[in-house]
């Protein structure tokens, strides 16, 4: 049996929403828009995060992409802000980026679900991958708005030609960013399973630094035969990209850490833990599943038994 210990915090209202962006006919603006954020508005701003997406599918025309981001304030942001608006999300508002439509606004966590669930309904049936092809550290200004827009330029300018056998599929390229503050609250807590310690609290190992995650995710028709496709298309890519960084220059903005959460089989997720935490992991995994009951039994995920 596996007891799991949460800390909790009451909240009984957000402000949170989704914008989808106009005045972004290059990548320039909204790339530039979330670097800033990065170095910025999420580090003096413990309450603000934002997830942003670019998308396209089947039905866009070939290289047309769309932008939106999702926006969150970890309290009633007008009760504290004229027109509820921080100033750690202004970069995702007017003048920056203008906007067709925006959501933000005080609501309940329950609220925020039901606003998003239709949007969750189109993929039903469908088949979902997604790949995490790098980690940039975000250090330079210039040198991660320049990553960013190499790397949507490799993407974008192959995936449509990639699948162009799928009759339907749609696409979303999330670069998310992980503040300093974020990583440096979860290093040094207490993370222990009886005489089995983990290295500073967390196995990740991560070093406090602003991060963007890149994340792709592709839907696409409840094929079989479509699935080596998609497989063949997200591994080569990540290849793609690495390389197109490096021509620039730029291999040194790779961090080697990958997030589990978002990465697809076949990925090495353990690759960048520090070798020791996964030696710690691995003797927990051996504590409580000896028999290897679920490491060998339950069917998918990243085993550290395998790593």
């Amino acid at each position: 049996m596996t007891d799991l210990e949460l800390k909790t915090y009451d909240v009984p209202v957000v402000t949170v929403g989704i914008a989808t962006h106009v005045n972004t006919t290059t990548s320039s603006s909204y790339y530039d828009a979330l670097v800033e954020f990065t170095l910025h508005g999420q580090t003096t701003d413990e309450k603000a995060s934002v997830i942003p997406v670019v998308n396209t599918g089947s039905t866009a025309l070939a290289g047309a992409v769309s932008y939106t981001t999702y926006r969150f304030w970890g309290g009633n942001a007008s009760s504290t802000f004229e027109d509820a608006s921080p100033p750690s999300l202004s970069y995702f508002a007017e003048p920056t980026l203008g906007a067709t439509s925006d959501t933000f606004a005080p609501k309940t966590m329950h609220g925020w679900s039901e606003e998003t669930a239709p949007s969750f309904a189109r993929t039903k049936g469908l088949r979902q991958r997604f790949y995490t092809p790098l980690t940039l550290r975000v250090t330079k200004r210039a040198e991660v708005a320049t990553a960013l827009k190499i790397i949507h330029e490799t993407y974008f300018g192959a995936v449509f030609s990639a699948l162009s056998e799928l009759d339907l599929w749609f696409t979303g390229m999330s670069p998310f960013p992980i503040s300093k503050r974020f990583l440096a609250a979860s290093a040094g807590r207490e993370n222990s399973v009886g005489d089995l310690h983990i290295p500073d609290g967390d196995p990740m190992g991560l070093t406090p630094e602003n991060l963007i995650v890149v994340e792709l995710s592709l839907s696409y028709s409840n094929n079989a035969a479509y699935e080596p496709v998609v497989t063949e298309f997200l591994h080569g890519i990540g290849g793609d990209i690495r390389e197109a960084l490096c021509k620039r220059g730029l291999e040194h903005t790779i961090a080697p850490w990958i997030y589990l959460n978002d990465a697809d089989k076949g990925q090495d997720v353990f690759g960048g833990y520090p070798a020791e935490n996964v030696q710690a992991l691995r003797r927990i995994r051996e504590k409580f599943d000896p028999d290897r009951v679920f490491t060998d039994l339950m069917p998918g995920g990243w085993k550290v038994a395998h790593a």
